[in-house]
């Protein structure tokens, strides 16, 4: 079922979508292939892209420019959503997680 976009820009959801409604709109990008719907996840996810990089940043002491990860983490995220296939039931977030991570390593 592709999500309305109206309902996922209510103002309950405009500055952080939680997990559920994070892989509605991946969901819908999937389905419509809506550039509105690529660009909202791909801002929406970028605490997450953040977050992962710098854990890894803090795992390998330094080595790597924090920069870098979180640009590499950008591209695994683009890659994410473009693959992401709703039909098999897995939630968005964790599939995210693991391709950004890839990307940085």
């Amino acid at each position: 079922m592709v999500v309305e976009l109206e309902q996922l820009t209510r103002k309950g959801y405009s500055s952080r979508l939680d997990e559920e409604n994070l892989t509605k709109l991946a969901t819908t990008y999937a389905q419509t292939r809506n550039p509105w719907a690529r660009e909202r996840v791909a801002e929406l996810a970028q605490p997450n892209v953040e977050a992962i990089a710098k854990s890894v940043f803090s795992k390998i002491r330094g080595k790597v420019p924090l920069e870098d990860l979180v640009s590499d983490g950008n591209f695994g995220l683009l890659e994410a959503l473009e693959s992401y296939d709703p039909q098999r039931k897995t939630n968005f977030e964790t599939y995210l997680f693991a391709r950004v991570r890839g990307a940085m390593l």
